[in-house]
């Protein structure tokens, strides 16, 4: 059902202005997501979306396919008070913190952690309260752009890094390093799963999530993959060939599309 919200005093409207406060959002475990782009990463990385807001004239139908959620239809007026962008595209959403979680890994306030793939941030946000510090790392100018403007939003301290790990080496240390929807995008896995080995401390995890084997239609363009998705044993194979030990696997997600239903797990390892 779509619903229309054409008052910014509408209560809905009022609370998601609140949100925009990080005390607020800690205490309700929720999270504004702004942005088409940003909205789908969340979603295919295992983010739960709690509500979908569009500007009216932006609406697209086939988002019905990709959200079975509450959506919300806002005049011009309204969305100028929840959108926190200088030139938004029209969609916003709310997601639900405490539905995201690393199986198996302890987080501590002392900890170091590299985001693979970092993105504009989407998986960072979520494991910020748990760490010390978190070093986005990406090898696209643009979305680390996006992460630098809300740096301002995370609970620990950031950096950021440009660097294409299909070319190039990050000489560091890190407690963890978690990835979420980057290594199908990556050449050479064996030769990546070692260089992350190396760069974690003794006792450190590594947490990727990624898609399992598929038939390369789950992007509609697929420039820049390199693999559909992963076999698990194969990747279990390479990653104890790496040097890790505890590898496990996990169901992190299912993504449902119009051509289809694409299964994301989430491996974990310990050096």
């Amino acid at each position: 059902m779509i619903n229309k919200i054409a008052s910014a005093q509408n209560q809905k409207i009022k609370q998601i202005i609140k949100l925009k406060k990080s005390l607020k959002r800690k205490k309700a475990e929720l999270f504004v997501i702004e942005g088409e782009k940003e909205i789908k990463l969340a979603k295919e990385s295992g983010i739960y979306i709690k509500e979908l807001f569009f500007l009216e004239n932006i609406y697209q139908k086939e988002i019905d396919n990709f959200f079975n959620i509450e959506k919300y239809i806002l005049t011009a007026e309204v969305f100028d008070k929840i959108s926190f962008r200088k030139s938004p595209d029209g969609y916003f959403a709310i997601a639900q913190i405490k539905d995201f979680q690393l199986k198996n890994i302890k987080l501590n306030s002392s900890m170091e952690i590299m985001d693979l793939g970092a993105g504009t941030g989407l998986l960072s946000y979520f494991i910020a309260p748990f760490v010390k510090k978190i070093a986005a790392v990406d090898n696209s100018p643009s979305m680390l752009i996006e992460f630098k403007k809300r740096c301002g939003e995370f609970a620990c301290e950031t950096e950021i890094i440009e660097k294409d790990f299909n070319s190039e080496v990050l000489e560091r240390k890190f407690d963890g390093i978690i990835s979420s929807m980057t290594i199908h995008h990556l050449e050479d896995i064996s030769s990546l799963l070692s260089r992350l080995y190396k760069m974690l401390n003794k006792d450190g995890f590594m947490a990727i999530a990624d898609l399992d084997s598929e038939d390369g239609s789950f992007h509609s363009s697929n420039r820049g993959v390199f693999h559909y998705g992963f076999n698990r044993k194969d990747l279990k194979m390479l990653a104890i060939e790496a040097g890790f030990r505890e590898v496990r696997f996990d169901l992190a997600n299912t993504i449902n599309k119009p051509n289809g239903n694409f299964t994301v797990f989430l491996m974990t390892a310990i050096k």
